[in-house]
């Protein structure tokens, strides 16, 4: 494991399949263990979104990335509304200052209360069709979105509230 004494200030972008921008914000790079790199998001920073226009990103959270999973996650600060939302993206790429993923529309959703909610399916579906996407990563895809469920639903890391990370 790296941990990090202080936090190296890094870019996070992500773009669609067909390699157009989806979004793009600095971060903080708290610690790297094996396939787990561990970053914090401050609110108040500025995110650019689709290439196109600038706003301020309006809550902290813990952002999750690995290289070897088909998600991430990020863990907000606040304990109303969405604690936990993760994407459904291809495994993302760290080259020390700037960690690159490719957003794969399929969301998992989880709120304080609880409950888990599946979202943009259906974008996934049509966007699966439109740029082609290959057989094998549409059954990564749907097998991430099911251990993301599973996750949720037992209240397993990266889902868990308490404490540090359990496992990488």
């Amino acid at each position: 494991m790296t941990d990090l004494t202080t936090p190296s200030r890094i870019r996070v972008l992500s773009t669609r399949y067909d390699g157009s921008p989806r979004d793009e914000w600095p971060a903080q790079l708290l610690e790297q263990k094996e396939t787990l790199l561990c970053l914090r998001v401050l609110a108040g920073e500025e995110e650019i979104v689709e290439g196109r226009y600038r706003q301020s990103i309006a809550d902290s959270f813990l952002a999750l990335y690995w290289t070897d999973r088909w998600y991430n996650v990020w863990r907000f600060d606040r304990s109303e509304g969405v604690v936990c939302y993760a994407n459904v993206a291809m495994p993302c790429q760290f080259d020390g200052s700037v960690l690159r993923w490719t957003d794969l529309d399929i969301d998992v959703v989880q709120y304080a209360d609880g409950s888990t909610v599946v979202r943009d399916e259906q974008e996934f579906r049509e966007r699966s069709v439109r740029l082609g996407y290959p057989a094998e990563m549409i059954r990564c895809a749907l097998a991430a979105r099911d251990e993301l469920l599973r996750l949720a639903k037992a209240g397993e890391f990266p889902f868990a509230r308490e404490g540090k990370p359990r496992r990488g």
